[in-house]
């Protein structure tokens, strides 16, 4: 609470599991509940944190306030940022289910663990941290200021996709045609990228990363029936009939997934 404000929500990973809607019901009757109410999903003892922070940081509450609206206006992709209004909205329109910041929390620590994903307003699952960078780059603002990838020794910078989502509902397959652009920021591995044939190489190592971590993350939404992306949308046209809600959770559960990857290699930063 703050001036009588309710910024944010931390709610208990147990509480998630077992449904939210019913309690964000309840508090959008309160006319002085903002629909800009940032949502958090908590894994610890978030009390016993905040009470040793107040003890260092009198303003704790405003601290995390400031660093969740800094993310959401920066669209950096380095944490997903959900408010209330947008969390709702996903979860009362077709072919979308909302997803939460999750955070693991002890006495001395606050640190963001990835996503959360909801079917019915239930918590399902999560992203870890690897597979969050590619729910970042599939999600709405397409975009990381950093993308760290260790088996390849690289780090990149500015990294920006273009997806494109086909349905085809007679061979059951969802196909992602996903465009890359980055930087390179550090480069630590054996290659000697300036000759243009290990920038070859290491474009191939790159998109045979991206297509896996891609594939991943998406069988992920199958095994928890969620789809996030709103893929389901790509079933809707002008002169058919659209699929269910249901139905297309059935669908999307076992289509085959084809996902092509490609990177435009920006090169080593100054």
């Amino acid at each position: 609470m703050k001036l009588g404000q309710l910024r944010m929500l931390f709610i208990d990973e147990k509480v998630a599991r077992n449904g939210i809607v019913s309690l964000i019901n309840t508090l959008l009757t309160d006319p002085d509940v903002s629909p800009r109410l940032y949502l958090v999903v908590l894994k610890g003892d978030f009390e016993t944190f905040i009470k040793n922070r107040m003890e260092q940081q009198k303003d704790i509450d405003y601290y995390l306030y400031r660093m969740f609206k800094h993310y959401e206006k920066g669209k950096q992709g380095e944490i997903t940022v959900t408010n209330i209004h947008e969390f709702m909205e996903k979860v009362y329109s077709p072919y979308s289910d909302p997803f939460i910041p999750v955070f693991k929390v002890d006495k001395d620590n606050f640190s963001y663990e990835g996503t959360g994903f909801f079917g019915n307003g239930k918590l399902k699952g999560g992203s870890d941290k690897n597979q969050d960078q590619f729910f970042q780059l599939l999600n709405k603002y397409h975009f990381l200021n950093n993308m760290s990838i260790t088996p390849l020794d690289v780090s990149l910078g500015e990294v920006r996709s273009r997806v494109t989502t086909h349905v085809n509902l007679h061979d059951h397959t969802v196909s992602f045609k996903i465009h890359y652009r980055g930087r390179i920021d550090e480069y630590r591995g054996n290659k000697d990228l300036d000759r243009q044939a290990s920038i070859y190489e290491l474009v191939d190592e790159l998109e045979g990363y991206m297509e896996e971590g891609t594939v991943s993350l998406l069988k992920k939404f199958q095994e928890l029936k969620v789809d996030p992306l709103e893929i389901g949308g790509q079933t809707m046209g002008p002169a058919s009939k659209p699929m269910s809600e249901e139905d297309w959770i059935k669908f999307w559960q076992s289509a085959k997934i084809k996902v092509d990857c490609y990177f435009e290699l920006e090169p080593l930063s100054i």
